[in-house]
């Protein structure tokens, strides 16, 4: 196995999709015969006070199947008060498993999910092989939404994978964008609803909690992703209903959003 970096390059101030690695697309060595992973890493240079990094990563490439590919890794929270110290998480690993055959130019993206005051940078680490190691995983992300500020449940956007055989992870995150507050986390949990399931499993699962500062300055940390292994059957076309249940009740919202790894049809 080898290893290829996209490297970091600024999200900008808004919301833009922007090709990493300098705008330019990573080419996989002539003997690699799979793209096994994506690794994706940011960081705030510029910090400003109760604002976080919420951002995601794509893939994309007319050398190979590769789409859909969308990650959102673990969020860095910002701090509570004006000094405050920021703790980053261990760097995701998102399996991808896409099959090669030497040479293709892959093109990485990052998008700021939210607004930050001062440009975000995102790159990632892409792991090759010679050799196939597991079958081809996709991913989708859904529509980072706010909570509601009262202990209940908020809708989010409805999305759609195309070609999906089987659902086999599920994650959210959780994370404020502003106004902290001091001793108020964010914790809940996502459900994970649709008709195109092929059986009638529940998806409810907890999101890592974005944790409270105390006093007038705090530094919650959110440590990593918590992603659960599951085996959901859905037809070929499946449209997921997300919602989010927030525990606590908040001054100000925070934001969330669930994603899904599947097995397409067709693709070993």
């Amino acid at each position: 196995m080898g290893l290829l970096t996209a490297t970091a390059t600024s999200l900008g101030t808004g919301t833009t999709k922007t090709q990493l690695n300098g705008g330019a697309a990573v080419t996989m060595p002539s003997w690699a015969r799979e793209l096994v992973a994506v690794i994706p890493y940011m960081t705030l240079v510029t910090m400003t006070a109760s604002q976080a990094l919420i951002a995601k990563l794509e893939l994309e490439s007319t050398d190979c199947h590769i789409q859909p590919f969308e990650c959102a890794p673990t969020p860095q929270q910002g701090g509570l008060g004006t000094t405050h110290d920021v703790h980053a998480a261990t760097p995701d690993i998102f399996e991808v498993h896409c099959p090669l055959q030497g040479g293709e130019e892959i093109n990485v993206y990052g998008t700021a999910l939210i607004l930050n005051t001062a440009a975000p940078y995102m790159g990632a680490t892409l792991v090759v092989s010679s050799v196939r190691t597991g079958r081809q995983v996709f991913r989708k992300c859904g529509t980072l939404t706010d909570t509601a500020t009262t202990a209940g449940e908020t809708a989010g956007t409805a999305y759609t994978i195309n070609g999906s055989e089987q659902i086999i992870e599920v994650c959210g995150l959780t994370a404020k964008q502003d106004t902290m507050t001091a001793s108020q986390p964010c914790h809940g949990f996502v459900r994970l609803q649709s008709s195109d399931f092929k059986v009638a499993v529940p998806l409810k699962f907890l999101v890592t909690p974005q944790p409270a500062g105390l006093g007038t300055i705090g530094t919650p940390s959110i440590g990593g992703l918590a992603r659960f292994p599951v085996r959901v059957p859905t037809n070929s076309t499946c449209n997921i209903q997300d919602y989010f249940t927030n525990g606590t009740t908040l001054t100000a919202a925070a934001e969330w959003l669930s994603q899904v790894a599947f097995y397409q049809v067709g693709r070993n």
